[in-house]
């Protein structure tokens, strides 16, 4: 059985840059803080960019768990 990092890629693509960029949007809105806010949403679409660059142009890292001896 081979292990590859690439559902930790999709977990951050699809889960943890849309929070970021929600969050920053709930900030706006609740608040006076715009800095924080856009920065936020800059680094919530920075983080998806780079997440789909490595998941569709490189081949991922695995690891055969069958091979390991304990």
């Amino acid at each position: 059985m081979k292990i590859t990092d690439k559902p930790g890629r999709y977990f951050a693509l699809f889960f943890i840059g849309p929070f970021l960029i929600n969050t920053s949007y709930k900030i706006k809105e609740y608040s006076e803080l715009t800095i924080e806010s856009y920065l936020l949403c800059k680094l919530g679409i920075i983080f998806i960019i780079y997440e789909s660059f490595w998941i569709y142009f490189y081949n991922p890292d695995s690891i055969d768990v069958s091979k390991i001896k304990i």
